[in-house]
């Protein structure tokens, strides 16, 4: 949840587990409204509160914390659309038999296909570096004459991050839960990630697991230390974390929903 919650010692349940040392195994962070980056809300404070929630994993704060979590986590930045701007790229596959197995695979999953790209940022000390230099900036499926272009194993959508999350935390790739999981009971949102190895086209060489090509050495030493945001970065954390503070958004602070589409919004 998103650290804008206050509770008694001001910090929201992501990041007290933070200052504890007590981070579970995988964590979701939702943005208040206010830096979602929505269109309507968008006043600037997106960038300045990813960078803070990266720099409270890296241990710098705030809050600080010697726990360590930089070598042994993985952030995966994502957004819920693509904010209204013109792709450039066709979609990888929108409709056909092979679709990743989501189309066609059942009537529930017939509407699960490729549209407008969203944007996907993989922060870890693990991920690849450009031109095999120890410094970031590793782009994924980069089109010609930069790289291949969106083919896979270079093709990733949301059901990838569900499929990374069981490669990391299974048995070798294969779903956490065989019974009463999200496999085998929707297979369209983990099992048929376009990256992984279960899908036309891939295998256990190309396609080991989802989001493999961001991590050349499978997660062997850590590459890079720590490098915390600090260029650009107009909101310190403790903005975010006390937002009713006037110095920072001014009075009359409240928090907002971060997706306009909810039904308690509508209602």
């Amino acid at each position: 949840m998103g650290p804008y919650i206050e509770t008694t010692n001001n910090l929201a349940p992501f990041l007290n587990d933070l200052q504890h040392c007590n981070l579970a195994q995988v964590t979701w962070v939702i943005p208040d409204g206010r830096w979602s980056d929505h269109a309507s809300m968008n006043i600037g404070l997106g960038p300045d509160y990813v960078a803070n929630i990266v720099n409270a994993v890296g241990g710098t704060g705030p809050p600080t914390n010697n726990c360590g979590f930089w070598n042994n986590t993985v952030i995966l930045i994502v957004w819920d659309d693509w904010g209204g701007w013109f792709d450039h790229v066709v979609p990888w596959l929108s409709c056909g038999a092979d679709c990743g197995g989501y189309y066609g695979d059942s009537f529930y999953s017939q509407q699960y296909v490729y549209g407008f790209r969203v944007p996907l940022l993989v922060v870890s000390a693990y991920t690849g570096t450009y031109s095999n230099r120890n410094w970031s900036g590793y782009i994924s499926g980069a089109l010609p004459p930069y790289g291949p272009g969106e083919q896979r194993p270079y093709v990733h959508d949301f059901g990838s991050i569900l499929n990374f999350v069981e490669y990391a935390f299974g048995q070798g790739g294969k779903p956490i839960t065989l019974n009463g999981g999200i496999y085998p009971n929707y297979p369209y949102a983990d099992y048929y990630a376009p990256d992984g190895p279960n899908v036309q086209g891939c295998n256990q060489t190309l396609c080991p697991y989802s989001l493999a090509d961001f991590f050349p050495n499978n997660f062997q030493n850590p590459l890079r230390i720590f490098t915390p945001f600090t260029q650009g970065v107009n909101y310190p954390g403790q903005c975010f974390i006390e937002p009713t503070v006037q110095s920072c958004f001014g009075p009359g602070f409240t928090p907002l929903d971060p997706d306009a589409d909810d039904v308690d919004v509508q209602d």
